[in-house]
């Protein structure tokens, strides 16, 4: 209530999606800094985090910044709270939203730099981690963000949606459902 602008999540929102045999709950922390608390009262090991990128706002972005600044602002930071507030989170998924706002062309060009930023970014955490701890024998405890052979964002793990086409919900739903079976 204290928030200027009303549509944004409070704290966080919890919903529930059906699945069939799977229930899912859902906790949308809105991607907001005054929530960032709320990822470590919650966040546990067999969560299944979903970072979801306005692709409008970072093609916007762009024409103001660098690629990596705008990944950073949009999607590091939001995961380095996750992580590591939990780091043996499993991989996220990735959700990119308005898809219909940038030409096709377009829409892969910014979904690959945003995939290379991150991925560049992680490279530089982890680093940024070893310079640090020198006489450590561990450097990283965020697992996903240690793994060298694992990009943050498998090719599998990338979902598009428009804001009247239903992208990639099934692809999405499948995923989830396979997730917390395992989980």
């Amino acid at each position: 209530e204290s928030s200027d602008r009303y549509e944004t999540t409070k704290a966080f929102q919890v919903n529930e999606v059906d699945l069939g045999e799977t229930k899912l709950r859902m906790f949308d922390f809105g991607g907001d800094t005054v929530y960032h608390l709320s990822y470590q009262m919650t966040i546990r090991d067999n969560y299944i985090p979903i970072v979801v990128i306005n692709m409008q706002q970072f093609d916007e972005l762009l024409s103001s910044t660098d690629t990596k600044e705008a990944a950073r602002q949009l999607c590091m930071d939001y995961m380095s709270h996750l992580y590591l507030s939990c780091p043996r989170l499993g991989p996220p998924l990735l959700v990119l939203t308005h898809k219909d706002m940038l030409t096709p062309q377009r829409l892969r060009q910014r979904k690959q730099q945003l995939v290379d930023a991150v991925e560049d970014l992680r490279l530089q955490i982890l680093d940024e981690e070893r310079r640090l701890s020198r006489d450590s024998s561990t450097y990283c405890t965020i697992l996903h963000l240690a793994l060298n052979d694992t990009a943050v964002f498998k090719h599998t793990d990338i979902f598009v949606f428009g804001a009247d086409d239903i992208g990639d919900l099934n692809s999405l739903l499948t995923e989830l459902s396979s997730r917390c079976k395992s989980n």
